[in-house]
Formats: structure tokens, C-alpha cells, sequence
């Protein structure tokens, strides 16, 4: 497990690009989630776990009610690429969750230590690329690593996106605080250590929220006195302190990394988008109250209710809210049945690890779901469960015995000093054995699926990278459940049938292109875009009428798409249509906003009040806009 744990978060760094990290920490998920399975079939069974393992199997039996009842069932069961949280996720997080719990007391302890490494593995490498912007030495080490290099203006550590990168450090700081009372030069070097590359992943307000939350459950606990809270409030300043001279050091190295460095420290400004987000995200819950939208389908609930200040800047995939996303996507049913099993779990978890799964997922109130740090997260919770399937009482609070009475004697759940004795699954777990090996025959199953999903993703990259239409062809072929390669497919043949038409060529690229988006969208048919992609196809085969409708139904799934309402224009010019020329440039001069499109709307308000002729609208506006 704790193998395991290392593997999810490291097996793919450093490798560069979201595509990369995305199969080979996929497939391991999956084949801790085959092991995890029956364990969690068991736990629900007969064990003082079983409530919560009840809960969890009902979570996801609402899921993939969820899923199937969905407007794209491909995309509930598998989640977008290269993301990957539909309901096999969720049923990855019940199974880990369940693998941990089963691991025993030395399954934890070896767990807490690898995730330790991990965080600082990130932590190191946050480090390294922060220090690689500003000293050309280091900098060309780092270019035969591609995964060393700050990615639009904001380091990545060992993860492939910075806010996954801070949680992992983060969560190891929780494991560092709970062991406070044990300091020594250990401590103290991952303390500063970690805290210094939190600051230079980026200064989001849930950074320091994060790391006052961490303190209060520190303080909460009492089992440190004030020392403890006051000397791990040293080594986080100190690290910050660090961080900062880290980042003067990289400026006085390099003049050209100014703008890296402040969007580094500064943030980007992302709190107002969060805001409108979660606002549609709870409007989209009264149109699908019960079950939900689907799991991994909140994009599609939420976008056509976003508001139009996020014209231009792209709908996020998912609320970034974990439990938002939980109640978008299988409703209040799913919502109640998570409740049940999350909430419980938490309160009954023991030691350190609880710490890493509340910091983890505290910035996962902010941050999008990840097939890596919300997966270690419920492991994490799952795993500090272990002490109480051997009869280990609440860490939290005491229970009180039947009738009256003073509460039950709590054991003490400060920290365990040396190795303690491994604690088994208690004796009322059946066949053993039939149990284990069902898991191993799952994990095998998994393993066999992640590869065909690497070399599948390694196709679709290739293909994008090309652009290959062979390629492309065989990771649809392979990756037959995403629409990503029909997708790519049909926007090489649309390119191709766009230069055909300018030099009066074969319309062939473009019907083959409309057959690639046909099959897309019967893999999603919510993808606003795809629909976007149908119009063009069917306007260069000279389907006017379907480009048309085409065109509008993009607009229905996204308002604030500007390019369904270009579309549109090219309709209108088509069939000379000047009022709605006008109307629809209009819109695209609402929400784009620049110069561009508002100089065409003026000039086409122009021509209209002249009564000019569509020749002459388009000879007049759009190629003397073209030309700017």
C-alpha cells in the first residue's frame, strides 16, 4: 500500500505534460482500487466498519444510477482526458478508503512514511525549478528534465499542476505537525523545507487558512502544550522566510524571470471565477436535485448558467469544490450517502494521517478533484481507521456506554513511540484468502486496462502532436469511450476541407470530418464544442440549414461561446442576411470585448444603416477587419 501511495504520486515525474502523468498514475490507482474492492464488499459485511462501508457502497450505487440515467454515460463512467473522475473514480476512492482500513497498524505507519516522502520529493523539486528560473547552471540540468520548468509563470513540483503540488506539501506539514512533540534536526529541515516550497508554489488564500486549520487541530488536540504550536509556527515563518530569499536570489540571478517570480507569489486572481462557479453549481442542483447531472458532467450543468463576466476564459471542468461537485453531479442522494460515509469516517480516524486527508482536502474546497492527491487523501483517511477494527474507540470524542453513566476510557492517541504490533483484520472477516485473491485477480484486470489506456493516451498525444490522422484513428479505436479523438481527427480534416474549399478542391475532408464529430458526440453529446465542430463540417459540405442548428444548439450548451455565434454570421452571409449579420456580431462584440470585434460590429451597423448589399457589407467589414 504504502508502495502504492509512492508510485501514485511519483511513477510519472518527471515527464512533462498533463497527458504523461495522467495514464501510468491512472493505472496504478486502479490496481490499488482492485485490491481495495472485496475488502471493501467485507468491511460492509461484519466489521465496526461497516456503516461507513455501507455508506460508501450506497454512494456509489447512486453514481452509477447517476451515470447511466446521464446525458453522456461514457463520460460518467470514465471522466473527461486526462482528468479521469467519473464513477470509476469514485469507486477508486470507496476501494482505497477500504484497502487502508485493512492494512493494519503497520500498513499506516509505513503509509504516514511514504507520504512524508513524497511531500518532500515535491517539496525538493518545487525548489529546483523555482531556483532553475534564475541560475543558468541549474536551468540547463533542468532542460534534460522536462518536468523541472515553470509552466505559465507557476512551479509544478512533482505533480502536474500547481495547486496539486501545494496540496501534497501542505498535507505533509499536517504530518509534521502532528508529530511536533517529536522535533529533532529531522523535523525542523522538513518543516522549512516544506513551508519554503509552499510559498514559492503560490500565495492562494488557502495556503494560509490551510496552515491556520492545522494549527488550531494542534492546539485542539492539547497532548503538546504551547511549545509544540509555537515552535512549528517558527519553522513554517522560517520556511516562508526562505522561500522569500529563494525568490530575491532567482531575481537577482535573471533579470527575464521578474514575471515568473510575481505570478509565482501572487497568485492569479482566480477567487471572482470560483465564486460564479460555485454560484451556478448550486443553481444546477435544483435542475437535477435527486441524482445529479452525472458524475463528472458538472461542466456541462454549470456552463450554461455562468455568468458572462467569464466570457473568454474557459468553464472549469469541475466546481472546484469537492463537495459541490459531489452534489452537482449525484444529488442530494449522493450527497447524503458521502455524508454518511466521509463525515463518520473522519471522526472516528486515529494518528497523523487524518491530519494529511483534512489538509488535503481542505484545498480541495477550493481546487478541482485529482486522480493523485484526493485518492491519497481517502487512503490516508482510510488507513487511520485501521486501530478501530481492533476495537480502538473515537480519537475525538468518548462514547458513552448504553444508558447512564460516566463515557468510556478513551485510549491515548497521542504518538505511538516504536513499532507497534501489526493489527489484523479482526476475526469476523470471512474467507480470508477467496478475498485476497479476488483482489489480486481485480489488480491484474486494472493493470491490463492502464496499459491499453497508456498506450492509447500515447497515441492521442502523438496524434495532437502531429497532427497524425493515423494516430488519431487508433487511439479512438483503443480509447473508444473519449471523445478526444474523434474530436482531434475531425479538426484536421476541417482544417484540410478549408483549404480545399479556397482552392475549389474535393469536399471529401469535410464529410469525413462530419462523420468524426458524429461519432464524438456519441460519446458526449454535451461538448458544446463538438457541436461547434458539427456546424463547420456541415457549412463547408454547404448544409446550410443543419450548420445552422448546429451553430444554436452550441450556444444552448454554452451562451458565452463567441464562436457559435461567428458561426452564425457565416449562416447569415450565406443567406444574405444583414440584420442577422449584425445581431449575432453583436454578440460577439458583447463577450469578447476587444477592439476587433468591435470595430467590425461598428462598421456593420454602418452598412446596414446605408442599406448596403451583403457583398459589400462583407468586402467592407470583415477583410478591412481582417486586416488589423
Amino acid at each position: 500500500m504504502a508502495v502504492g501511495a509512492g508510485l501514485l504520486a511519483l511513477i510519472a515525474f518527471p515527464a512533462g505534460g498533463l497527458e504523461s502523468y495522467f495514464a501510468p498514475r491512472l493505472t496504478v490507482l486502479l490496481v490499488l482500487a482492485g485490491l481495495g474492492l472485496p475488502f471493501l464488499v467485507v468491511l460492509a459485511w461484519r466489521s465496526p466498519l461497516r456503516w461507513p462501508a455501507r455508506a460508501a457502497l450506497a454512494f456509489l450505487a447512486v453514481g452509477l444510477l447517476s451515470t447511466v440515467l446521464s446525458p453522456a454515460p461514457d463520460i460518467g463512467f470514465f471522466g473527461y482526458f486526462p482528468n479521469g473522475t467519473g464513477w470509476f473514480f469514485l469507486v477508486a476512492l470507496a476501494s482505497v478508503w477500504a484497502l487502508g482500513a485493512a492494512a493494519g497498524a503497520r500498513g499506516s505507519e509505513l503509509l504516514e512514511r511514504a507520504l512524508l516522502v513524497v511531500a518532500t520529493a515535491d517539496a525538493v523539486a518545487t525548489l529546483l525549478e523555482s531556483a532553475g528560473n534564475g541560475w543558468p547552471a541549474l536551468g540547463r540540468f533542468e532542460n534534460h528534465l522536462p518536468d523541472l520548468a515553470i509552466v505559465a509563470g507557476r512551479v509544478q513540483g512533482t505533480s502536474d499542476n500547481s495547486v496539486f503540488a501545494a496540496q501534497l506539501v501542505l498535507g505533509g506539514l499536517g504530518l509534521l505537525a502532528y508529530r511536533a512533540d517529536r522535533r529533532n534536526r529531522s523535523w525542523w529541515l522538513l518543516t522549512v523545507l516544506l513551508s519554503a516550497a509552499s510559498m514559492l508554489i503560490g500565495e492562494r488564500i488557502a495556503i494560509p487558512l490551510i496552515l491556520l486549520g492545522l494549527l488550531l487541530v494542534l492546539a485542539a488536540r492539547g497532548w503538546g502544550q504551547w511549545r509544540q504550536v509555537v515552535a512549528l509556527a517558527g519553522a513554517v515563518g522560517a520556511g516562508y522566510g526562505a522561500g522569500l530569499l529563494i525568490e530575491r536570489l532567482v531575481l537577482l540571478g535573471n533579470s527575464t524571470a521578474v514575471r515568473s517570480s510575481t505570478l509565482i507569489t501572487s497568485g492569479n486572481g482566480a477567487v471572482g471565477p470560483r465564486v460564479h462557479e460555485w454560484s451556478a453549481a448550486l443553481r444546477a442542483v435544483g435542475h437535477h436535485p435527486l441524482l445529479g447531472i452525472g458524475p463528472s458532467q458538472s461542466q456541462a450543468a454549470t456552463t450554461p448558467l455562468l455568468h458572462i463576466s467569464l466570457s473568454g476564459q474557459g468553464a472549469f471542468f469541475d466546481t472546484h469544490n469537492f463537495l459541490l461537485e459531489i452534489v452537482v453531479t449525484t444529488g442530494l442522494f449522493g450527497l447524503a450517502c458521502f455524508s454518511v460515509w466521509f463525515f463518520p469516517s473522519l471522526l472516528s480516524a486515529r494518528g497523523p494521517l487524518p491530519v494529511f486527508a483534512i489538509a488535503v482536502l481542505a484545498g480541495g474546497l477550493v481546487e478541482p478533484l485529482d486522480i493523485t492527491t484526493t485518492s491519497l487523501a481517502f487512503l490516508a483517511l482510510g488507513s487511520a481507521l485501521a486501530p478501530v477494527l481492533a476495537g480502538d474507540r473515537n480519537m475525538w470524542a468518548p462514547r458513552l456506554r448504553r444508558g447512564s453513566g460516566p463515557p468510556e476510557p478513551v485510549p491515548e492517541v497521542a504518538r505511538p513511540r516504536g513499532r507497534q504490533a501489526p493489527v489484523p483484520l479482526p476475526p469476523t472477516v470471512p474467507c480470508l484468502p477467496v478475498v485476497r485473491a479476488v483482489g489480486a485477480g481485480l489488480a491484474l484486470a486494472a493493470l491490463i486496462f492502464g496499459v491499453v489506456v497508456t498506450v492509447g493516451a500515447a497515441q492521442l498525444t502523438g496524434g495532437q502532436r502531429g497532427p497524425n490522422l493515423s494516430l488519431l484513428t487508433s487511439a479512438s479505436n483503443r480509447l473508444w469511450w473519449w471523445p478526444d479523438g474523434p474530436k482531434n481527427a475531425a479538426d484536421l480534416l476541417i482544417h484540410q476541407a478549408q483549404q480545399s474549399a479556397q482552392t475549389g478542391g474535393s469536399p471529401q475532408a469535410a464529410a469525413e470530418a462530419l462523420t468524426w464529430t458524429q461519432e464524438a458526440l456519441r460519446r458526449d453529446p454535451t461538448d458544446w464544442t463538438t457541436w461547434g465542430q458539427q456546424g463547420d463540417a456541415e457549412f463547408l459540405l454547404g448544409h446550410v440549414g443543419a450548420a445552422r442548428a448546429d451553430f444554436q444548439h452550441e450556444l444552448r450548451l454554452d451562451p458565452l461561446s463567441s464562436d457559435g455565434y461567428k458561426g452564425l454570421a457565416l449562416v447569415a452571409i450565406e443567406q444574405k442576411d444583414v440584420p442577422a449579420v449584425v445581431d449575432a456580431y453583436r454578440h460577439v462584440a458583447s463577450l469578447q470585448g476587444d477592439a476587433a470585434s468591435k470595430r467590425t460590429l461598428s462598421c456593420l451597423v454602418k452598412e446596414q444603416a446605408a442599406g448596403a448589399a451583403i457583398n459589400d457589407v462583407v468586402n467592407a467589414c470583415f477583410q478591412s477587419s481582417a486586416s488589423h
